[in-house]
């Protein structure tokens, strides 16, 4: 199911996206961090990216890299309110 920390990296990715590209994936950690208070290494994941990946119903991923993006799936928070 769709967590109340996956809604906040959803409306996180809808703030910083450009043209629907999504954000940088590298940019995630410090805005989740002001604006949550939260620090990927406290959860099982331990990266954003291992979080990302794990739901890939949810968010889209590019390949490994410095400027990689991540992108929300609408389709996977349809059934979220």
């Amino acid at each position: 199911g769709v967590t109340d920390l996956d809604k906040k990296i959803r409306t996180m990715i809808a703030q910083h996206s450009t043209k629907g590209e999504g954000m940088r994936i590298a940019d995630l950690a410090p805005k989740m961090h002001v604006a949550h208070g939260i620090r990927i290494s406290t959860l099982p994941e331990k990266t954003w990216r291992s979080y990302l990946l794990a739901r890939p119903g949810l968010f889209d991923l590019d390949p490994r890299g410095p400027d990689a993006k991540v992108r929300f799936r609408p389709g996977g928070f349809a059934t979220a309110a």
